[in-house]
């Protein structure tokens, strides 16, 4: 249990490091405030790439991949030949 005491104006920044959700639950009673964070159910991500990176979450595929490798070693190659 954490337990600080801070200007007002500091909460709100430090509640968002402190809750990573995007809901959650008020209560006030008493003068005491609780606040509980609702977890999110995710949906589940569908595999499309299997790359990390710049081709996360695309629809390059590894042939695409390997040519998009080649003509840029190729490029290289005749850049490398110019005098």
């Amino acid at each position: 249990m954490t337990e600080q005491v801070m200007n007002i104006q500091a909460v709100q920044s430090f509640l968002q490091n402190a809750i990573r959700t995007k809901q959650v639950k008020v209560r006030a009673a008493n003068r005491v405030i609780t606040i509980e964070p609702i977890e999110e159910s995710e949906p589940e991500k569908k595999y499309s790439c299997p790359f990390l990176g710049i081709a996360a979450d695309s629809k390059l595929t590894v042939d695409g991949f390997l040519r998009w490798k080649q003509e840029e070693r190729g490029l290289e190659y005749e850049q490398e030949l110019r005098p």
